[in-house]
C-alpha cells in the first residue's frame, strides 16, 4: 500500500482540501494472484493419478513385449549356436538325452551306448572309462534334455582321451582350488544364468525373465516321442 494525497480544488481555482488516503499498490495484487487455489491442486493431482493409471498397463505391456524378444534372439543364437557345432564336427545333431523309451520320468535314463557311440565319432581317441567326472564316473546317465545345451556348447578339451571332462588328474588339481579344466566353448554362457537344480552336477542354463524353466534341447528325431509324455513340459 502507498500513501497519497487528493487535492480538491473550488471553483476560483483556489485549493479548498486535501484528502490523505491510502492507495493499493498493483504490483502487490499481481504477487496475490500467482499460485493454485486448494481445487487446483486437487484437480491436477486427480489428472495425474488417472495419466498414471492408463500408463502402468502399457508399461506392463511394453516391458513383456522387450523380455518376450530378448528371449527369442537368444533361442535364435542356442539354435546358431548348435548349427555351427553340427558344421565343425560333422557327426549330426548330439544326443538330447531323452532316453530310448521316454521322457520326463526320473526312472528312465538316456542310453549311454548312445551317447558313447556319438561321442566316439567326435573323438576317436576318447577313453570312454576315463573320461568322467571323477566323483561320480556314471554321471552321464542322468543327464536330460535341460542340460543337454550345457554339456554340448560348453566346449571340449584339448586332451584327446578326456575330451568331456579332462584328465582325472586335471579334475582333482581343479577340486583343489587350482587351474581349471580349460575348454574351447562353442558358446559364451552367462554363468549367473547356469544353475544345477536338480543336483546331478549337470546345469541348466535358464533365460534372463523366466529362471523357473530352463531351455530344453530336443533334436528333431526325438521331437515327437518327447511330447507323447504326459508329465514332459518344454
Amino acid at each position: 500500500m502507498r500513501r497519497h494525497q487528493d487535492v480538491a480544488w473550488n471553483e476560483k481555482g483556489d485549493k479548498k482540501m486535501t484528502v490523505v488516503g491510502l492507495r493499493r499498490d498493483p504490483r502487490s495484487a499481481r504477487r496475490k494472484m500467482v499460485g493454485f487455489s486448494l481445487v487446483e491442486l486437487l484437480v491436477v493431482i486427480v489428472i495425474i493419478g488417472v495419466l498414471i493409471g492408463l500408463l502402468i498397463p502399457v508399461l506392463g505391456i511394453a516391458r513383456a513385449s522387450v523380455q518376450q524378444s530378448a528371449i527369442t534372439t537368444e533361442v535364435a543364437t542356442l539354435s546358431q549356436a548348435l548349427e555351427s557345432f553340427n558344421t565343425q564336427y560333422n557327426a549330426g545333431y548330439p544326443p538330447d538325452f531323452t532316453g530310448p523309451i521316454a521322457v520326463g520320468n526320473s526312472a528312465v535314463q538316456p542310453d549311454l551306448t548312445v551317447i558313447n557311440q556319438y561321442l566316439g565319432r567326435l573323438f576317436r581317441y576318447r577313453n570312454a572309462q576315463q573320461d568322467v567326472p571323477i566323483d561320480n564316473p556314471q554321471a552321464l546317465k542322468y543327464l536330460d534334455p535341460s542340460e543337454a545345451l550345457v554339456f554340448w556348447l560348453r566346449g571340449f578339451t584339448d586332451d584327446p582321451a578326456h575330451p568331456l571332462f579332462g584328465s582325472p588328474q586335471a579334475q582333482l588339481v581343479e577340486k583343489q582350488g587350482g587351474v581349471a579344466v580349460q575348454r574351447n566353448p562353442i558358446f559364451e554362457f552367462d554363468e549367473t544364468r547356469l544353475l544345477d537344480k536338480d543336483g546331478d552336477g549337470f546345469p541348466e542354463y535358464y533365460p534372463r525373465y523366466a529362471q523357473d524353466l530352463p531351455y530344453v534341447y530336443l533334436a528333431h528325431y526325438n521331437y515327437l516321442a518327447a511330447f507323447q509324455v504326459p508329465n514332459f513340459a518344454c
